[in-house]
């Protein structure tokens, strides 16, 4: 028979362990976390070095993105219009993929976007963007001021707000 203390023990576990499992595995992919815009090592689709220094002073939106995300390939069309929100004396808006420069390159071949298509060479997991579709603003100070996990909405009225606010 089944002692009270054992059942209780039972029950605490039962409803415990799912719980911080979920609370680790929501903190690793549903939370976006801080990144430093200076960590970052971008490069251009022909494998040039784009140094960071070349955003001082201007706000950067980075979207970290790929190919193969469908979700990702869905909101391309709401940075489309939120780039035409957007100063461009004051705003950098980049499409980042940690894939090889020849898969993006043959993506953007099938299609006709004004946008600008970058790589990165840090290891993503170390970003600690272990989930795609991810984005983030940084004002042109270096302050992150907003990060998302997670496909944008088709209308980003939260975006747009903030891109009106560091025009």
């Amino acid at each position: 028979m089944l002692k009270r203390k054992d059942f209780l023990l039972g029950l605490l576990l039962g409803f415990s362990l799912p719980m911080w499992f979920g609370i680790y595995v929501g903190s690793k992919y549903l939370v976006a976390k801080e990144i430093p815009i200076e960590t970052l090592i971008l490069k251009d689709l022909n494998g040039n070095s784009i140094p960071i220094e070349n955003f001082e002073g201007k706000n950067v939106l980075i979207n970290f993105w790929a190919t193969w995300c469908k979700p990702c390939i869905e909101e391309i069309p709401s940075f489309e219009k939120l780039k035409n929100e957007m100063d461009p004396n004051k705003w950098e808006l980049l499409m980042v993929s940690a894939e090889k420069p020849e898969v993006v390159n043959k993506f953007l071949k099938q299609r006709n976007y004004s946008l600008e298509f970058i790589g990165v060479e840090n290891d993503m997991n170390e970003l600690g963007i272990v989930s795609i579709p991810r984005t983030y603003v940084w004002d042109s100070k270096g302050f992150l001021n907003y990060k998302k996990v997670g496909k944008i909405d088709e209308n980003p009225e939260e975006l747009i707000k903030l891109i009106k606010s560091l025009n």
